[in-house]
């Protein structure tokens, strides 16, 4: 386990012939009101900023409900990449982080900006794992697929997968593909490389962790390693796809009868099976006829769930089922992917 990135809010920030870039405090025009605004650098600025290869350094004016104006100072940085140890399956410690910290404040003295973030509270921080994997990172979509929940906001962009809120944040991706889009050579990195991060993207949700500051961070490094383990199972058994081998369903049964199945759709046996609803009739076509059978004549998933829904079944019920055949698709080489993930990430993170 390591942890990437940092965002940390700066105390008792002093300034002297800082490398900045400032940003004139802007106007809306509908209502005329100006956005709030400091001297900052002998300029009337409603932001100020530093961006170097290794961080990114911003100072921000904020009105509060009394109507003063206070500065929010914050640095933002990667800690493999600080340390200039970006590359897959890396293990960092505390005292890796606090070295990182170190080359932060002498990078921001060296511009002219004198704090000390050791001494600073967190507002951001991204523990995060690599998972060599046996398949893959494609191979192992339906098992992120899997979980997609209502209550979480779901994004999926290219080859990452994104689950969570505003506060907290699971994301998956291929981390190769992300070397090779940077420009990375990987011809001496591994082929299969899953990278895992818990993301907790606000104050809020670090305090609540027990690292409202840097401090504690440091010096309980090993609970966050153990709590963001805990959340990742969560995730993963809570969506877990069923590795039941059993075979079934109803969509079997009709896809060999397709002649009965064309007259049970035109001649409203399907709204009799509607009408018993629930899930045995789906279990007695399981035992009847089998998985394989489906996968092996080009049934998909999806195709599946499509016709348990025309067919009657609950949603619920319909999604239950189709992971039954994803959980059937995700074998390679006799080798459970699904109970791969979990077994190397636990050893990740432990």
């Amino acid at each position: 386990m390591l942890v990437d990135t940092l965002t940390i809010r700066l105390n008792d920030v002093v300034y002297h012939e800082p490398n900045l870039t400032t940003q004139a405090p802007s106007v809306d025009v509908r209502t005329g009101e100006v956005a709030p605004s400091l001297e900052i650098c002998g300029y009337n600025a409603s932001k100020a900023f530093l961006n170097t290869p290794h961080l990114q350094f911003t100072s921000k004016a904020k009105r509060l409900p009394t109507g003063d104006v206070i500065p929010l100072e914050a640095v933002k940085f990667s800690v493999p990449k600080v340390l200039e140890r970006d590359e897959p399956c890396v293990n960092l410690d505390a005292d890796d982080v606090r070295g990182a910290l170190l080359i932060v404040r002498d990078e921001l003295e060296n511009n002219g900006i004198f704090a000390e973030p050791l001494d600073g509270s967190l507002w951001r921080v991204d523990a995060t794992a690599d998972v060599q994997t046996n398949a893959p990172f494609v191979a192992y979509t339906p098992i992120f697929e899997s979980m997609h929940c209502a209550r979480f906001h779901d994004a999926n962009f290219g080859t990452t997968f994104r689950i969570g809120g505003k506060e907290k944040q699971f994301c998956i991706y291929n981390k190769i593909a992300e070397y090779k889009m940077r420009g990375v050579d990987v011809t001496r990195m591994p082929e299969n490389v899953a990278r895992f991060e818990y993301r907790m993207l606000k104050a809020h949700a670090c305090r609540k962790a027990g690292f409202g500051d840097v401090t504690a961070l440091l010096e309980n490094y090993d609970e966050l390693r153990a709590q963001t383990l805990e959340a990742w199972n969560y995730v993963l058994e809570r969506k877990e796809l069923s590795k039941s081998a059993e075979a079934f369903s109803a969509f079997m049964q009709l896809a060999t009868h397709n002649d009965a199945m064309c007259e049970a759709e035109h001649s409203g046996t399907q709204s009799s099976i509607a009408e018993n609803s629930g899930t045995k009739w789906i279990a007695n076509a399981e035992r009847a006829l089998g998985l394989h059978y489906l996968l092996e004549n080009g049934v998909t998933p999806n195709a599946y769930y499509k016709l348990l829904l025309e067919l009657g079944a609950s949603r619920k019920a319909a999604s239950e089922h189709r992971k039954e055949m994803f959980a059937m698709q995700l074998v390679a080489d006799d080798v459970n992917l699904y109970d791969e993930l979990k077994v190397k990430l636990n050893d990740a993170f432990t």
